[in-house]
């Protein structure tokens, strides 16, 4: 079988859609199947890392492609390659984009998680604790294959079981993470929040991050641990007793390993999310970075190392959310979809 992965990532939109469809190409590559990534050539794009360090194939599209040529591109693709499967993870792509890969014959996963737009797919994936009933009413197909909820986080294979545990004990070492990019300085911040802390930090800051020298340079000022790219992040978070970051896809990666998390949202998409993880305990949510004061931020960090009770029962709740079984259970229903309609 063939699958044909439509995902984009840069410096301004992060990397959490190609690294969700990343993962599920992982999963169906160790089944036997076959994958091939488009992506548009943006700043900060991991299509040359997916290419040249991960040996993927990958067809990258100008910068300037417009809808038009998008679909095309890659229903031709689609066509050339016998593709069974299209997988479209990009809020810019809806129904009329996946009716020119459907014509093809194939099958469409929509990976989602706006809610916001038509869809013409056979299978769609939201993640997201927020999922409600009837949320996709009239935005998909009557017969669509719904896949709701963290039961199906897609988590990368470095997320393994051996790693779990339930976080009882002080904060001694906080992550501080808020993607591959972080467009809107948000780690900077953070630095600040924990200054006064006497604690110990690991910070990352990915590989699109533009302000990864300067924050380098902060660190070694105080004593803190720098990390660029990363490829073992899961081993890195089963090391530390708390993580600020982002309510993104990571935000079920800290939940599977029972982290507790203080999140700042820093895109729309991000704000119910963070909203939800607070409302189910797994997270405490700040609100959207424009309005978090950051004298509110620092007080918060500190009060939430200081109460280990409450740290206790937020890893309980996120080691019971997640279980890391999802990239499975996708792959499988589109193994199931496949076979219903031979």
């Amino acid at each position: 079988m063939h699958i044909l992965l439509r995902a984009d990532s840069s410096s301004a939109i992060g990397v959490g859609h190609a690294m969700r469809c990343m993962t599920l190409a992982d999963e169906m590559v160790s089944l036997g199947h076959d994958c091939t990534f488009v992506c548009r050539a943006i700043q900060g794009s991991l299509a040359e890392h997916m290419s040249l360090d991960l040996g993927l194939d990958v067809v990258v599209l100008p910068e300037n492609t417009g809808l038009d040529e998008d679909s095309a591109t890659c229903s031709r693709l689609a066509a050339q390659r016998g593709s069974d499967w299209v997988v479209v993870d990009h809020y810019g792509l809806d129904a009329r984009w996946e009716t020119e890969m459907r014509s093809e014959g194939g099958r469409v996963l929509v990976i989602d998680d706006l809610a916001d737009r038509p869809h013409e797919c056979h299978v769609l994936l939201d993640q997201n604790l927020q999922v409600q009933t009837g949320r996709y009413d009239g935005l998909v197909p009557s017969g669509a294959e719904l896949l709701l909820g963290p039961t199906f986080a897609l988590l990368r294979s470095q997320f393994r079981s051996s790693l779990r545990r339930l976080r009882a004990g002080p904060v001694r070492r906080v992550l501080v993470s808020f993607g591959g990019s972080d467009p809107r300085g948000l780690t900077t911040r953070a630095l600040d929040w924990l200054a006064v802390l006497d604690i110990e930090a690991e910070v990352v800051a990915g590989p699109a991050n533009v302000q990864s020298d300067v924050i380098a340079a902060r660190c070694e000022r105080q004593g803190w641990g720098f990390h660029g790219a990363v490829d073992d992040m899961a081993t890195m978070m089963a090391g530390v007793d708390l993580a600020i970051g982002a309510p993104g896809s990571t935000t079920w990666e800290r939940c599977f390993l029972g982290l507790p998390s203080i999140v700042v949202a820093v895109a729309d998409n991000q704000e119910p999310i963070g909203q939800a993880a607070d409302e189910a305990g797994i997270a405490l949510y700040l609100g959207r970075e424009e309005s978090v004061a950051d004298s509110s931020a620092a007080t918060a960090c500190l009060d939430l190392t200081e109460e280990g009770a409450r740290r206790h029962e937020m890893s309980q709740a996120c080691l019971d959310l997640v279980d890391g079984k999802g990239r499975q259970r996708v792959a499988r229903a589109m193994l199931e979809s496949s076979a219903g309609s031979s």
